[in-house]
Parts: structure tokens; sequence; C-alpha cells
């Protein structure tokens, strides 16, 4: 069963996005001797959070409650997927040859890594079965791709 869930992901294009924003402030109203000191932040207040709501959009989030276990994925692959995600991003703002470049490379540096996870994950849980040839074959099952495939047919020999 699952549910949608919305937030506002803090991520490293939407800071750079904020960070850019806020230099573009006019600082004007800090001089204004007109404003009060309580309207002056009011006044602050509201263009960072309008700012804020610029750079970090609502996303819909599907939350499973059965969520599947990835024991091999750590915490050292988020970070490289948040920063793969981070590249993509630079890449769809600049799409020179050398942020696609670094990105093309960091992917490669990704999924090896998970490549590496697995094998590690895979290769702990079959150490630690008394039944080496059972962990090998439940590995083997879980990452088989059609589990409806059938071999049967529909044509009879005289049809043949």
């Amino acid at each position: 069963m699952s549910s949608n869930k919305i937030c506002r992901p803090i991520t490293k294009i939407g800071k750079h996005i904020f960070y850019s924003l806020v230099e573009t402030i006019s600082w004007d109203f800090v001089d204004d001797n007109v404003l009060s000191v309580n309207e002056k932040f009011t006044h602050l207040i509201k263009l960072l959070n309008s700012m804020y709501f610029e750079a970090f959009r609502e996303k819909k989030v599907n939350i499973s409650s059965s969520k599947e276990n990835l024991k091999w994925f750590c915490d050292e692959l988020v970070h490289m997927r948040e920063t793969l995600h981070f590249l993509n991003s630079v890449c769809k703002m600049n799409n020179s040859p050398e942020n696609i470049k670094m990105r093309n490379n960091f992917r490669k540096q990704y999924k090896t890594a998970i490549t590496h996870a697995k094998i590690r994950t895979n290769d702990n849980f079959i150490k630690e079965s008394p039944n080496k040839s059972k962990a090998i074959w439940k590995i083997i099952a879980g990452n088989t791709r059609d589990k409806n495939y059938s071999n049967e047919t529909t044509i009879n020999a005289d049809e043949f």
C-alpha cells in the first residue's frame, strides 16, 4: 500500500538557485528611513520566503509501506546519487562538453560502486548462510527479470 506526500527537498541545485536569487536582492529597503525595523524585517522575511518557494519546488513523493529493504544501498551511494542528480541538473542548465564528460565519468563511477556494493552484500549473505547453494539460488532467483516466463506453447503437434 502506498500514499503520496508533498515535500520541498533541499537539493544542491536548489541551494545554488536560492543563493543566486539572494544575490539579486536590492538592499535599498534597509536604508529606508520611512520603514520601521519590524517592517524591514517583515519585508526581508517575505523576500527570502518567496525565493525559497521558487528555488525549492514542491515534489510529490510516493511512500510505500511495504518498502523493500536494500541492504546494499549505503550512505556513500546516497551521497553519490545526490551528486549525480546535481551534475544532471548542471548539464541541463549548461550543456557544455566538459560538464557532460564530468557527468558521464561520475555516472560510470556510480554504476561501478552500485555493482561492488551488491557483490559485497551477496558475498556476505552467502558466507553467513549455512546452506551456501540455497543462498546462491536465492540470489539468482531474486535477480531474474521475468518470473512469469513459461516455456509452454499453445501449438500442438498437428499444427506444428
